[in-house]
């Protein structure tokens, strides 16, 4: 039998005064006008669906980039149909505690009745990613100290990869193209693993491939 689905009202505060995320100027409120939008939340219990109304507000600032700027609504950011914590908490399965998509899907529907497809997924993975640089993703990954070098021929690409990954912990870390299968390039590859934060190997686990040094 299906579950019933409850449907929740959210309102954003409006106040005397609000700050333009754009420029950062405090001005007096001016509705520029409104809109109610659907966003997906957890729950236990019950699929539930958020019914936002979203409040735009004139910037008073001639000089903005932008003439108005909805106001904010905690953990719903702007265009996104579901909340941040769902988009929280489908990260991390996925990467940080890597589980495939398709089971994190499965998780959210039977847990949290929530639906979501691996496309939507590998999104909140990318707009996530982009806020971070290389650095910052592998000091939140924490990979271990036993890492696997090899290398990869890609389908669209002439020129050959090297692939480094976590061997205890099953992530892929950096993907890499040589310019040829030389030791040197080798070197190279392993220097630029080092600026980009992955220097604390206590082994590296590699075939027979004649170019690892």
């Amino acid at each position: 039998m299906a579950k019933k689905l409850r449907i929740k009202i959210i309102k954003p505060r409006i106040t005397k005064y609000c700050i333009c995320p754009v420029c950062g100027l405090k001005q007096t409120f001016k509705k520029k006008g409104e809109h109610w939008k659907t966003v997906k939340e957890f729950d236990l219990d019950i699929p539930v669906l958020l019914k936002v109304l979203v409040v735009s507000t004139k910037c008073l600032n001639p000089h903005c980039k932008v003439k108005s700027f909805p106001l904010p609504v905690k953990e719903i950011t702007k265009y996104q149909r579901t909340t941040n914590r769902v988009i929280k908490e489908g990260v991390a399965s996925n990467i940080l505690n890597n589980i495939p998509a398709e089971k994190t899907r499965e998780r959210f529907a039977r847990s949290f009745n929530v639906t979501g497809s691996r496309r939507t997924l590998d999104r909140w993975k990318h707009k996530e990613a982009d806020k971070l640089n290389f650095k910052d993703l592998i000091e939140k990954l924490k990979p271990s100290r036993v890492l696997c070098l090899d290398d990869l021929d890609p389908e669209r690409s002439t020129r050959k990869h090297l692939i480094i990954s976590d061997r205890i912990k099953g992530y892929i870390l950096y993907l890499g193209a040589l310019l040829n299968q030389s030791e040197q390039e080798v070197v190279k590859y392993l220097i630029t693993l080092k600026s980009l934060g992955i220097d604390e190997v206590a082994c590296f686990i590699v075939d027979m491939w004649k170019s690892f040094p």
